[in-house]
C-alpha cells in the first residue's frame, strides 16, 4: 500500500477559510483538517450495504414461546450472540424428536424433521456454557440408558446360557433331522440388548456411521466442530465420502458403508441432526476447500448457517442465577421426546407422518414459489441457487419442530408454525447470502467493517495505520491480509491512504459513516 505524500487539494471557499491551501508542504495540518479535504465519490446505497454486509437480527419472536424464553434466558446469563443460543435450543428439540416423527409437504415429499445447523463464531464467544445446560438432558438420558443396558446384558447373559443348553438338550436322542430342526426353530436365541448413544460430540463421520449401525438416531453436537469437520474429513480422498455422507444423513436416505475391516454396515433409516460451532477460518477450509467441492455438491446448502455479531467486550460481570426456569421447562420437553421408546419394526425406525393443513400449504407454496422466483440469474438468491433451492424443504422441517413444542403429539402443522418457520428460515437464507463471498472478499469485507466501528467507536474518520494491525481481530492480524484488503477498498473508493505529520493513515469515505436508514 502506498502512502500519499502530497496533500489532496480543498475546496476554494474551505482553503480561503483556512488562509492556507492544504497542498502547502510546509503546512503543518492535523489528520481532522486533512479529512475534509479529500475529495470522495458518491458511493450509492446498494454498495454502501453490500460492503458493511449488515447482519440481519435473527426474528426471536418467530420461535414458541417455550422455546424462546429459554433462549433469551441463556442470552441473558451468558450474554452471547442470539443465534448461538437459537442453534442449541433448536439442535435439542430436533434431536430429541427426531426419532418420533417426519414431515410431509404432499404424498410424495416426505423429510425428517431432523436439521443441520452450523454456527460460525470466534473463541470466547461462550459457545460451551451456553450449550451446556441444553445439553443435560440428553447426559441425563444416555446415564439410564447406561444403566439400563448393564441391567439388561446381565438378563441377556443368562438367557444365552439357557438358549445354549436348551439346543444341546434337544439334541440329544434325536436321529431325525427334519424333527430336530423343528424342535430348534422353536427355540428363539434371546436378542442382544443395543448401548443406545444419541449425543455425539468429537467423532470422526467414520465413527458417527459405526455408531448409527447401532443405534440409528443421533445428535451431532459439537462446540468445537474442527474435531469433526478438520483431520480425516479435510483429507482429498476423504472430502468427497464426508459430504456425501452429509447429505445422506440430511436426507434420511438408507445409507450402507464398507468398513476397512470389511464388513457392510447397512442403515435403512437414519436420523441425525447436526450442530456445528465452528471459527470462521475452519468454516472457510471446509467450504473453500477441495476446490469448493463442499458448495458443488449441495453439502453446505443443507445447513442452516449464520455468523452473529460478536459481543465479546460488552459483556459486564453477572452473577449466576439460583436457577434457569425457562431452559428446564424447554428441557423437561425435550426430556418427554427421549423418554418416548422409538419405534422399529423388522430393525426399520417407525416415524408418524405429520402433514401441512390446507392453510399451511398455501402459505408453504406461495414461499417455495416466491424463493424458486430469486434463484435464476440476476434474482436475489443466484448466488446460493443450493440454500434457496432447500429453502421451502427447511421451513417444513422448522414447522414441524415449532408444531410438536406447541402442540403434544400434533396430527399436523398448522399455519401458524409454518409463518414462524418462514422468519427462521429467511434470516437464514440471509445469512448465507452475507457468507457466500470467497476467502478473500470477506475477509476484506470483514476489515471494512472493523473499520467502520472502530471510527463510529472513537468518533473520527481516520485511523493510524500500525494501530488497525494492532487492535483488529486475531485472525486478520496479519500484514499481507490487511494490505491485500486495504488496497482492494482503496480501489473501490471506500477509503484513501494519506502520509500525514509522520504516520500513515487511513480515511474512511463520509458515506460509510452513515447509516444505511439514510440511504432507504
Amino acid at each position: 500500500m502506498n502512502y500519499q505524500e502530497t496533500k489532496p487539494s480543498g475546496e476554494d471557499g474551505l482553503d480561503a477559510a483556512l488562509g492556507t491551501a492544504p497542498t502547502d508542504p510546509n503546512l503543518s495540518i492535523s489528520p481532522e483538517i486533512h479529512a475534509r479535504y479529500i475529495k470522495w465519490e458518491y458511493l450509492g446505497s446498494d454498495e454502501i450495504k453490500l460492503a458493511q454486509s449488515p447482519e440481519i437480527p435473527f426474528p426471536i419472536d418467530a420461535l414458541p414461546s417455550v422455546m424462546r424464553s429459554a433462549v433469551l434466558e441463556a442470552v441473558n446469563f451468558n450474554q452471547c450472540p442470539i443465534p448461538i443460543a437459537v442453534s442449541v435450543a433448536l439442535g435439542a428439540l430436533s434431536a430429541a424428536a427426531q426419532a418420533h416423527y417426519d414431515v410431509s409437504r404432499d404424498e410424495n415429499q416426505i423429510s425428517p424433521i431432523s436439521l443441520s445447523l452450523i454456527t460460525i463464531a470466534e473463541s470466547g464467544e461462550r459457545k460451551t456454557s451456553t450449550d451446556k445446560p441444553f445439553a443435560k438432558c440428553f447426559h441425563e438420558w444416555e446415564i439410564n440408558q447406561r444403566k439400563e443396558y448393564v441391567e439388561l446384558s446381565e438378563v441377556y447373559k443368562n438367557q444365552l446360557k439357557a438358549y445354549e443348553i436348551a439346543t444341546k438338550e434337544v439334541g440329544k436322542g434325536e436321529s431325525d433331522q427334519d424333527t430336530l430342526y423343528a424342535v430348534l426353530s422353536e427355540l428363539k436365541p434371546p436378542i442382544k440388548p443395543i448401548q443406545k448413544t444419541i449425543l455425539q460430540d468429537r467423532v470422526t463421520i467414520e465413527k458417527l456411521i459405526s455408531n448409527l449401525a447401532a443405534f440409528p438416531i443421533a445428535y451431532l453436537n459439537s462446540n468445537e466442530a474442527g474435531a469433526v469437520l478438520g483431520g480425516y474429513a479435510f483429507k482429498s480422498e476423504n472430502f468427497q465420502s464426508t459430504i456425501t455422507t452429509l447429505n445422506q444423513l440430511w436426507d434420511g436416505a438408507p445409507l450402507k458403508h464398507d468398513t476397512k475391516g470389511g464388513n457392510l454396515l447397512h442403515i435403512p433409516k437414519p436420523r441425525v441432526t447436526v450442530n456445528l460451532l465452528l471459527q470462521e477460518s475452519i468454516y472457510r477450509k471446509f467450504s473453500d476447500g477441495n476446490d469448493g467441492l463442499a458448495f458443488s455438491t449441495g453439502g453446505l446448502s443443507r445447513f442452516l448457517i449464520s455468523q452473529p455479531e460478536s459481543t465479546i467486550g460488552s459483556r459486564p460481570y453477572k452473577k449466576a442465577p439460583a436457577g434457569m426456569p425457562a431452559i428446564a421447562e424447554f428441557n423437561s420437553l425435550v426430556s418427554r421426546f427421549l423418554a418416548k421408546p422409538a419405534k422399529f419394526e423388522d430393525e426399520i425406525l417407525q416415524t408418524k407422518i405429520l402433514s401441512l393443513s390446507p392453510k399451511a400449504k398455501d402459505a408453504w407454496v406461495a414461499f417455495h414459489d416466491q424463493v424458486e422466483k430469486e434463484l435464476g440469474e440476476g434474482g436475489q438468491f443466484y448466488m446460493i441457487r443450493g440454500w434457496g433451492a432447500k429453502a421451502a424443504e427447511q421451513v417444513a422441517r422448522v414447522a414441524a419442530n415449532f408444531q410438536i413444542a406447541m402442540c403434544k403429539d400434533p396430527e399436523m402443522v398448522d399455519l401458524d408454525s409454518v409463518l414462524r418457520a418462514i422468519q427462521v428460515v429467511s434470516y437464514y437464507l440471509n445469512e448465507s447470502l452475507r457468507l457466500s463471498t470467497t476467502s478473500k472478499s470477506k475477509d476484506t469485507a470483514r476489515v471494512l467493517n472493523w473499520l467502520i466501528k472502530r471510527a463510529k467507536k472513537l468518533d473520527v474518520r481516520w485511523l493510524v495505520r500500525f494501530e488497525i494491525q494492532q487492535y483488529i481481530h486475531n485472525d486478520l492480524r496479519n500484514s499481507q491480509k490487511i494490505e491485500d484488503a486495504l488496497f482492494e477498498l482503496e480501489k473501490a473508493g471506500f477509503i484513501q491512504c494519506f502520509y500525514v505529520e509522520g504516520k500513515d493513515y487511513v480515511f474512511l469515505s463520509p458515506y460509510l459513516m452513515v447509516s444505511h436508514e439514510s440511504y432507504q
